[in-house]
Parts: C-alpha cells; sequence; structure tokens
C-alpha cells in the first residue's frame, strides 16, 4: 500500500528547506560576490552573467522581504506538489 503524503508537514518541510539555502546563499554573497556570480552563470548557462556586479551590501530589509517571499512561495509549490501526488496516488 502506498501512502499519501501530509500537505502542511511536507509544506513546511519544503519552506524550512527553503529559508535555510536563501540564507546560505546570501551568506554566500556576502563573503565572495564574484565567486557568486560565477556559480549562478554555471547554474544558468543560457545567461551572460558578466555584465551583472553582485553588491555584497547587506539590507536587513531586502533580507527579510526575500527571506519571507522564499517561504510563501515555497510552501504553496510544495503544497500543491502534495495535493497532486496523493490524487495521482488515489487513482492507482
Amino acid at each position: 500500500m502506498e501512502m499519501k503524503l501530509n500537505k502542511n508537514k511536507f509544506a513546511l518541510a519544503s519552506s524550512a528547506t527553503m529559508g535555510i539555502v536563501y540564507v546560505v546563499c546570501r551568506f554566500f554573497v556576502l563573503v565572495a560576490p564574484s565567486s557568486a556570480t560565477k556559480l549562478l552563470g554555471w547554474w544558468i548557462h543560457t545567461f551572460n552573467l558578466e555584465q551583472f556586479t553582485i553588491s555584497p551590501n547587506f539590507v536587513v530589509l531586502d533580507f527579510i522581504s526575500g527571506l519571507v517571499s522564499v517561504i510563501v512561495l515555497s510552501y504553496i509549490v510544495a503544497y500543491i506538489f502534495v495535493v497532486l501526488y496523493n490524487k495521482f496516488l488515489s487513482k492507482n
């Protein structure tokens, strides 16, 4: 028997994980902005990021806004994922 996922717990775990990733990424940008730009360029290989510069300035409001938005959006996406997963699971 296949097990259904708990929508809220899965979404909370996903959003907490994305929040941690966001904080680590922001720290990396503060410590090594040029390396962060290069890494992002490797991940987004269709864009030339050489023309952009990353400002290592830390603005608390920007950090909090970004953290809140990534947590909320990842919660919503994970919740929808579990709803669909459970729906497809019950079709079998």
